[in-house]
């Protein structure tokens, strides 16, 4: 064969992926490329959400809660991408950036005039406007995540992770949040809420 050049990519070995031998990657020019930084992802998806939130007429309290609505997404990635690794019966969990940044333009997709409108005669009451940009939020992460689960016991380990992550940067519990889902006499919200 002549004037052929061969171009591969991988990713780093594990989760399924075997090491390839040195007899092999001699053949090769390899590069490298690190790994993303959390603040530098902060920083462009912040930048790219406020931005987009400027450019519409989003209440104050929405344009508040964008910095938070980054770092839970980040929280979430970070805790996916590391403890649900590929195995042989489950080769599609691979997350990458691409997963973060579904999240964020699924939250960018409403438009300001699709929330809820916050009532003036009640300054000091939670922002129904932010509280549905938040559900928003919960439902684009279970839809970039949460569905490409294949078991219950998968499902339920992020159910919880979420419950953790919503409380933490989005200052509200899950079952508060969501709680339009759940039928007279639930208290907490499930997998099977979660299908409705």
């Amino acid at each position: 064969m002549c004037d052929v050049q061969f171009v591969a990519a991988m990713g780093p070995p594990g989760g399924g992926r075997a090491y390839v031998t040195n007899r092999l990657l001699r053949h090769f020019s390899t590069l490298a490329c690190a790994q993303v930084e959390s603040s530098t992802l902060t920083g462009i998806f912040s930048t790219i959400l406020e931005w987009h939130l400027s450019q519409q007429p989003f209440p104050a309290p929405v344009k508040a809660i964008s910095k938070a609505l980054v770092a839970a997404t980040l929280a979430l990635y970070s805790t996916v991408s590391t403890k649900l690794l590929p195995t042989p019966a489950k080769s599609h969990y691979l997350f990458n950036l691409r997963d973060f940044a579904r999240v964020v333009q699924g939250v960018m997709m409403l438009p300001a005039s699709s929330l809820p409108t916050d009532d003036p005669a009640t300054p000091n009451a939670p922002s129904a406007a932010a509280s549905g940009y938040k559900r928003l939020w919960v439902h684009e992460a279970l839809r970039v995540f949460y569905d490409r689960l294949v078991g219950n016991t998968d499902r339920g380990w992020l159910l919880e992770q979420l419950r953790g992550i919503v409380s933490q940067h989005l200052g509200v519990q899950l079952d508060q949040l969501m709680a339009h889902l759940l039928q007279p006499g639930q208290s907490e919200i499930g997998q099977e809420q979660l299908r409705r």
